[in-house]
Protein backbone atom coordinates (compact mmCIF):
# COMPACT_ATOMS: atom_id res chain seq x y z
CA UNK A 1 0.00 0.00 0.00
CA UNK A 2 1.12 3.53 -0.73
CA UNK A 3 -0.12 7.05 0.02
CA UNK A 4 -3.48 8.19 -1.30
CA UNK A 5 -7.20 7.88 -0.74
CA UNK A 6 -9.69 5.13 -1.45
CA UNK A 7 -12.75 5.60 -3.61
CA UNK A 8 -15.53 7.18 -1.53
CA UNK A 9 -18.61 5.08 -0.78
CA UNK A 10 -22.12 6.53 -0.88
CA UNK A 11 -25.66 5.31 -0.17
CA UNK A 12 -29.04 6.84 -0.99
CA UNK A 13 -32.06 6.23 1.22
CA UNK A 14 -35.73 6.76 0.50
CA UNK A 15 -38.02 6.56 3.53
CA UNK A 16 -41.64 7.06 2.49
CA UNK A 17 -44.69 7.26 4.74
CA UNK A 18 -47.39 5.55 2.65
CA UNK A 19 -50.10 5.80 5.29
CA UNK A 20 -50.55 5.99 9.04
CA UNK A 21 -48.43 3.14 10.41
CA UNK A 22 -47.24 1.99 6.95
CA UNK A 23 -43.80 2.98 5.63
CA UNK A 24 -41.59 2.04 2.69
CA UNK A 25 -37.78 1.89 2.62
CA UNK A 26 -35.51 1.77 -0.45
CA UNK A 27 -31.71 1.77 -0.24
CA UNK A 28 -29.34 2.14 -3.19
CA UNK A 29 -25.55 1.81 -3.12
CA UNK A 30 -24.31 4.67 -5.30
CA UNK A 31 -20.59 3.88 -5.16
CA UNK A 32 -18.88 1.09 -3.21
CA UNK A 33 -15.72 -0.98 -2.94
CA UNK A 34 -17.48 -3.89 -4.67
CA UNK A 35 -19.40 -1.94 -7.33
CA UNK A 36 -18.39 1.57 -8.35
CA UNK A 37 -21.74 2.01 -10.13
CA UNK A 38 -25.20 2.16 -8.55
CA UNK A 39 -26.78 -1.03 -7.22
CA UNK A 40 -30.06 -1.40 -5.36
CA UNK A 41 -29.51 -2.97 -1.93
CA UNK A 42 -33.21 -3.67 -1.35
CA UNK A 43 -36.45 -2.28 -0.07
CA UNK A 44 -39.39 -3.27 2.07
CA UNK A 45 -42.82 -2.24 3.30
CA UNK A 46 -43.32 -2.19 7.07
CA UNK A 47 -46.75 -2.39 8.71
CA UNK A 48 -47.13 -1.14 12.28
CA UNK A 49 -50.83 -0.65 11.57
CA UNK A 50 -53.13 -2.42 9.10
CA UNK A 51 -55.66 -0.55 6.93
CA UNK A 52 -58.51 -2.86 7.99
CA UNK A 53 -61.51 -1.91 10.07
CA UNK A 54 -62.20 -3.75 13.28
CA UNK A 55 -60.98 -3.84 16.86
CA UNK A 56 -59.20 -7.16 16.28
CA UNK A 57 -56.71 -5.59 13.85
CA UNK A 58 -56.11 -2.61 16.14
CA UNK A 59 -55.46 -4.87 19.13
CA UNK A 60 -53.18 -7.18 17.09
CA UNK A 61 -50.96 -4.38 15.82
CA UNK A 62 -50.36 -3.09 19.33
CA UNK A 63 -48.01 -6.07 19.62
CA UNK A 64 -47.12 -6.95 16.02
CA UNK A 65 -45.01 -5.59 13.14
CA UNK A 66 -44.89 -7.01 9.60
CA UNK A 67 -42.10 -6.49 7.04
CA UNK A 68 -42.24 -7.86 3.49
CA UNK A 69 -40.40 -7.80 0.13
CA UNK A 70 -36.59 -7.70 -0.56
CA UNK A 71 -34.79 -6.74 2.61
CA UNK A 72 -31.85 -7.20 4.94
CA UNK A 73 -32.74 -10.28 6.97
CA UNK A 74 -32.84 -9.93 10.75
CA UNK A 75 -30.51 -12.78 11.69
CA UNK A 76 -28.52 -11.97 14.85
CA UNK A 77 -27.90 -8.53 16.34
CA UNK A 78 -24.44 -8.03 14.82
CA UNK A 79 -25.84 -6.76 11.51
CA UNK A 80 -27.25 -3.68 13.30
CA UNK A 81 -23.66 -2.68 14.21
CA UNK A 82 -21.85 -3.27 10.90
CA UNK A 83 -20.70 -0.79 8.27
CA UNK A 84 -23.02 -0.91 5.27
CA UNK A 85 -21.20 0.57 2.26
CA UNK A 86 -21.34 4.36 2.81
CA UNK A 87 -23.34 4.08 6.04
CA UNK A 88 -20.89 3.52 8.90
CA UNK A 89 -22.29 5.74 11.64
CA UNK A 90 -23.90 2.85 13.54
CA UNK A 91 -20.53 1.04 13.73
CA UNK A 92 -18.02 2.23 16.34
CA UNK A 93 -15.33 0.47 14.27
CA UNK A 94 -14.49 0.75 10.58
CA UNK A 95 -15.34 -2.83 9.56
CA UNK A 96 -17.70 -5.58 10.67
CA UNK A 97 -16.88 -9.12 11.75
CA UNK A 98 -14.47 -11.51 10.02
CA UNK A 99 -17.42 -13.76 9.10
CA UNK A 100 -20.05 -11.20 8.10
CA UNK A 101 -23.53 -12.73 8.42
CA UNK A 102 -25.52 -10.48 6.12
CA UNK A 103 -27.89 -11.02 3.21
CA UNK A 104 -30.81 -9.34 1.47
CA UNK A 105 -33.52 -11.82 0.49
CA UNK A 106 -37.13 -11.81 -0.70
CA UNK A 107 -39.65 -12.76 1.96
CA UNK A 108 -41.32 -11.54 5.10
CA UNK A 109 -40.86 -11.16 8.85
CA UNK A 110 -43.49 -11.04 11.61
CA UNK A 111 -42.62 -9.57 15.02
CA UNK A 112 -44.48 -9.92 18.30
CA UNK A 113 -43.51 -7.92 21.37
CA UNK A 114 -44.88 -7.30 24.83
CA UNK A 115 -42.98 -5.31 27.40
CA UNK A 116 -39.29 -6.27 27.33
CA UNK A 117 -39.94 -9.56 25.49
CA UNK A 118 -40.00 -9.96 21.72
CA UNK A 119 -39.91 -12.66 19.07
CA UNK A 120 -39.66 -12.85 15.28
CA UNK A 121 -40.15 -15.46 12.56
CA UNK A 122 -39.07 -14.92 8.96
CA UNK A 123 -39.23 -16.86 5.71
CA UNK A 124 -37.40 -15.98 2.48
CA UNK A 125 -36.36 -17.42 -0.86
CA UNK A 126 -32.96 -18.22 0.69
CA UNK A 127 -30.73 -16.34 -1.74
CA UNK A 128 -29.79 -12.79 -2.67
CA UNK A 129 -30.16 -13.16 -6.45
CA UNK A 130 -33.55 -14.76 -6.85
CA UNK A 131 -34.60 -16.92 -9.80
CA UNK A 132 -37.55 -19.11 -10.77
CA UNK A 133 -35.18 -21.50 -12.52
CA UNK A 134 -35.80 -25.09 -11.43
CA UNK A 135 -32.17 -26.10 -11.04
CA UNK A 136 -29.69 -24.44 -8.73
CA UNK A 137 -26.18 -23.68 -9.86
CA UNK A 138 -24.02 -26.81 -10.38
CA UNK A 139 -26.47 -29.16 -8.67
CA UNK A 140 -27.10 -31.67 -11.45
CA UNK A 141 -27.75 -34.42 -8.93
CA UNK A 142 -30.50 -32.49 -7.10
CA UNK A 143 -32.46 -29.66 -8.68
CA UNK A 144 -34.69 -28.96 -5.68
CA UNK A 145 -34.52 -25.82 -3.58
CA UNK A 146 -36.24 -24.75 -0.39
CA UNK A 147 -37.11 -21.57 1.44
CA UNK A 148 -35.00 -20.29 4.32
CA UNK A 149 -36.60 -20.00 7.76
CA UNK A 150 -35.12 -17.91 10.55
CA UNK A 151 -36.06 -16.94 14.09
CA UNK A 152 -35.12 -14.46 16.77
CA UNK A 153 -36.19 -14.11 20.38
CA UNK A 154 -34.98 -12.02 23.26
CA UNK A 155 -35.40 -9.52 26.03
CA UNK A 156 -34.53 -5.81 26.02
CA UNK A 157 -34.88 -4.03 29.36
CA UNK A 158 -33.75 -0.62 30.66
CA UNK A 159 -33.62 0.12 34.40
CA UNK A 160 -32.16 3.51 35.25
CA UNK A 161 -28.69 3.76 33.70
CA UNK A 162 -28.57 0.02 32.94
CA UNK A 163 -29.76 -1.48 29.65
CA UNK A 164 -29.58 -5.22 28.96
CA UNK A 165 -30.48 -6.90 25.66
CA UNK A 166 -30.11 -10.66 25.18
CA UNK A 167 -31.07 -12.38 21.92
CA UNK A 168 -30.83 -15.75 20.23
CA UNK A 169 -31.21 -16.29 16.47
CA UNK A 170 -31.25 -19.17 14.00
CA UNK A 171 -31.11 -19.30 10.18
CA UNK A 172 -31.95 -22.61 8.49
CA UNK A 173 -31.83 -23.57 4.81
CA UNK A 174 -31.09 -27.15 3.74
CA UNK A 175 -31.38 -26.70 -0.05
CA UNK A 176 -30.60 -23.20 -1.23
CA UNK A 177 -30.42 -22.09 -4.84
CA UNK A 178 -27.27 -20.24 -3.77
CA UNK A 179 -26.99 -19.20 -0.13
CA UNK A 180 -24.86 -16.11 0.52
CA UNK A 181 -25.41 -15.73 4.26
CA UNK A 182 -21.68 -14.97 4.68
CA UNK A 183 -21.17 -13.37 1.28
CA UNK A 184 -24.27 -11.27 0.63
CA UNK A 185 -22.79 -7.80 1.02
CA UNK A 186 -22.64 -5.94 -2.29
CA UNK A 187 -20.85 -2.99 -0.71
CA UNK A 188 -17.49 -4.60 0.00
CA UNK A 189 -14.99 -4.35 2.83
CA UNK A 190 -13.66 -1.14 4.33
CA UNK A 191 -10.17 -2.67 4.39
CA UNK A 192 -9.23 -1.47 0.90
CA UNK A 193 -6.23 -3.36 -0.61
CA UNK A 194 -5.14 -4.79 2.78
CA UNK A 195 -3.48 -8.18 2.16
CA UNK A 196 -4.59 -7.84 -1.47
CA UNK A 197 -2.05 -9.18 -3.99
CA UNK A 198 -3.80 -7.35 -6.83
CA UNK A 199 -3.03 -3.91 -5.44
CA UNK A 200 -5.26 -1.23 -6.88
CA UNK A 201 -7.45 -3.71 -8.78
CA UNK A 202 -9.84 -3.62 -5.83
CA UNK A 203 -12.77 -5.43 -7.42
CA UNK A 204 -10.65 -8.60 -7.65
CA UNK A 205 -10.78 -8.84 -3.86
CA UNK A 206 -13.55 -6.51 -2.73
CA UNK A 207 -13.86 -8.34 0.58
CA UNK A 208 -10.38 -7.96 2.10
CA UNK A 209 -10.40 -8.95 5.76
CA UNK A 210 -13.50 -11.14 5.58
CA UNK A 211 -13.91 -14.92 5.63
CA UNK A 212 -16.67 -16.78 3.78
CA UNK A 213 -17.07 -20.48 4.69
CA UNK A 214 -18.99 -20.95 1.40
CA UNK A 215 -22.06 -22.74 2.73
CA UNK A 216 -23.75 -22.08 -0.60
CA UNK A 217 -25.94 -25.20 -0.84
CA UNK A 218 -27.00 -25.74 2.77
CA UNK A 219 -26.52 -23.75 5.97
CA UNK A 220 -27.66 -23.90 9.57
CA UNK A 221 -26.44 -20.97 11.66
CA UNK A 222 -27.09 -19.96 15.25
CA UNK A 223 -26.09 -16.71 16.95
CA UNK A 224 -26.33 -15.51 20.55
CA UNK A 225 -25.79 -11.82 21.39
CA UNK A 226 -25.50 -9.96 24.67
CA UNK A 227 -25.58 -6.16 24.94
CA UNK A 228 -25.00 -4.48 28.30
CA UNK A 229 -24.74 -0.73 28.80
CA UNK A 230 -24.28 1.04 32.12
CA UNK A 231 -23.72 4.79 31.99
CA UNK A 232 -20.84 5.23 29.51
CA UNK A 233 -19.63 1.61 29.51
CA UNK A 234 -20.94 -0.62 26.71
CA UNK A 235 -20.31 -4.33 26.11
CA UNK A 236 -21.46 -6.31 23.08
CA UNK A 237 -20.70 -10.01 22.74
CA UNK A 238 -21.35 -12.57 20.02
CA UNK A 239 -21.13 -16.34 19.85
CA UNK A 240 -21.99 -17.95 16.52
CA UNK A 241 -21.84 -21.52 15.27
CA UNK A 242 -22.67 -22.65 11.73
CA UNK A 243 -22.56 -25.77 9.61
CA UNK A 244 -23.23 -26.36 5.94
CA UNK A 245 -21.86 -27.38 2.55
CA UNK A 246 -21.27 -25.95 -0.92
CA UNK A 247 -22.25 -27.05 -4.41
CA UNK A 248 -19.02 -28.71 -5.42
CA UNK A 249 -18.46 -32.46 -5.64
CA UNK A 250 -15.25 -32.02 -3.60
CA UNK A 251 -17.31 -30.68 -0.67
CA UNK A 252 -19.93 -33.39 -0.06
CA UNK A 253 -20.00 -33.33 3.73
CA UNK A 254 -21.21 -30.68 6.13
CA UNK A 255 -18.49 -28.51 7.60
CA UNK A 256 -18.55 -26.31 10.71
CA UNK A 257 -17.54 -22.76 11.58
CA UNK A 258 -17.46 -20.98 14.93
CA UNK A 259 -17.12 -17.25 15.60
CA UNK A 260 -16.68 -15.27 18.82
CA UNK A 261 -16.38 -11.52 19.31
CA UNK A 262 -16.44 -8.97 22.10
CA UNK A 263 -16.69 -5.18 21.82
CA UNK A 264 -15.81 -2.96 24.78
CA UNK A 265 -16.74 0.71 24.31
CA UNK A 266 -16.53 3.60 26.74
CA UNK A 267 -18.40 6.78 25.89
CA UNK A 268 -17.40 10.12 27.41
CA UNK A 269 -19.06 13.49 27.81
CA UNK A 270 -22.49 14.63 28.84
CA UNK A 271 -23.85 13.63 25.43
CA UNK A 272 -21.47 10.62 25.16
CA UNK A 273 -20.09 12.15 21.98
CA UNK A 274 -16.51 10.87 22.53
CA UNK A 275 -15.60 7.19 22.76
CA UNK A 276 -12.77 4.71 22.83
CA UNK A 277 -13.27 1.03 21.93
CA UNK A 278 -11.55 -2.29 21.46
CA UNK A 279 -12.81 -5.41 19.66
CA UNK A 280 -11.47 -8.95 19.61
CA UNK A 281 -12.87 -11.30 16.95
CA UNK A 282 -11.86 -14.90 16.24
CA UNK A 283 -13.10 -17.48 13.70
CA UNK A 284 -12.22 -21.16 13.30
CA UNK A 285 -13.61 -23.32 10.51
CA UNK A 286 -13.27 -26.52 8.52
CA UNK A 287 -12.47 -25.92 4.85
CA UNK A 288 -12.14 -28.32 1.88
CA UNK A 289 -8.54 -29.29 1.17
CA UNK A 290 -7.28 -28.42 4.66
CA UNK A 291 -6.51 -31.17 7.15
CA UNK A 292 -6.63 -28.74 10.09
CA UNK A 293 -9.17 -26.09 10.99
CA UNK A 294 -8.52 -22.61 9.64
CA UNK A 295 -8.20 -19.98 12.38
CA UNK A 296 -8.30 -16.18 12.01
CA UNK A 297 -8.23 -13.60 14.78
CA UNK A 298 -8.33 -9.81 14.72
CA UNK A 299 -7.98 -7.02 17.26
CA UNK A 300 -9.18 -3.50 16.49
CA UNK A 301 -8.65 -0.39 18.64
CA UNK A 302 -10.61 2.72 17.71
CA UNK A 303 -11.65 6.16 18.89
CA UNK A 304 -14.48 8.37 17.71
CA UNK A 305 -15.97 11.84 18.03
CA UNK A 306 -19.58 12.74 17.20
CA UNK A 307 -19.33 16.36 16.14
CA UNK A 308 -23.13 16.24 15.97
CA UNK A 309 -25.46 13.25 16.33
CA UNK A 310 -25.20 12.82 12.53
CA UNK A 311 -21.47 13.49 11.97
CA UNK A 312 -18.90 10.97 13.18
CA UNK A 313 -15.11 11.15 12.90
CA UNK A 314 -13.23 7.97 13.84
CA UNK A 315 -9.77 6.44 13.54
CA UNK A 316 -8.72 2.82 13.97
CA UNK A 317 -5.69 0.60 14.44
CA UNK A 318 -6.05 -3.08 13.45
Amino acid sequence: MGPGFNLAMADMYFDVQLADGICLDLTTYLSTHHHNESWVKGGYIQFDKLPFKGQFWSDLMKYATIKIVHMEINYGDQHFRRSDAGNTIQNSFSEGYIADAYSTEIGGEVYLRKGPLFGMIGITNGTINSSIAKQGEDVAQDSSKKAAVYFKGGVDQTIGKLRVRLTGSAYLNNKSQRSVLYGGDRGGSWYFAVMNPDGDNLTINAFSGRFNPNFSRSVQSYMANAFIKYAGLELFGTYETSNGSSYTASDPTRRTMNQKAIDVIYRLGKEENLYGAIRYNVVDAEMPGFSERVKIDRTAITGGWFLTRNILLKAEYV
